[in-house]
């Protein structure tokens, strides 16, 4: 969706107006602002490390990032929505686990927190 509102951006079909580029422009702002509010979450980072390592049910990924049942249901909904995981039925329960999206991001957040943390020990480093 992000690179379909580039793609409008960059080459806009002649029957937009500027006033619809203007509001293009500023709902990828917002969508961007809230995926980063989302994202720079310890919570949601850890439900995604979480996933990564395979299919989880929810009670176990809440008790695994120690968080409460229904912040982490509300947050896999966010993650579905985003396309992010997908919910598998079995019975009555629902197993999570990463679309390949999702799997992506988990290995990239995975090495963003790599990176901090030797970034933290040069600086430590340093300071001796």
């Amino acid at each position: 969706m992000l690179f379909k509102k580039l793609y409008i951006l960059i080459k806009p079909p002649k029957d937009i107006n500027t006033r619809n580029i203007k509001n293009t422009l500023g709902n990828m702002v917002s969508t961007d602002t809230a995926l980063a509010k989302l994202f720079l979450r310890l919570k949601p980072v850890k439900i995604m490390q979480s996933l990564k390592s395979g299919p989880r049910y929810a009670t176990q990924v809440s008790k695994e990032v120690d968080c409460t049942y229904s912040h982490t249901v509300k947050l896999l909904d966010d993650f579905k929505k985003l396309g992010l995981v997908s919910f598998k039925k079995q019975g009555r329960i629902k197993i999570i686990e990463l679309t390949e999206d999702g799997s992506d991001l988990a290995h990239s957040i995975e090495g963003v927190l790599i990176k901090l943390s030797r970034i933290r020990e040069n600086n430590e480093k340093k300071k001796k």
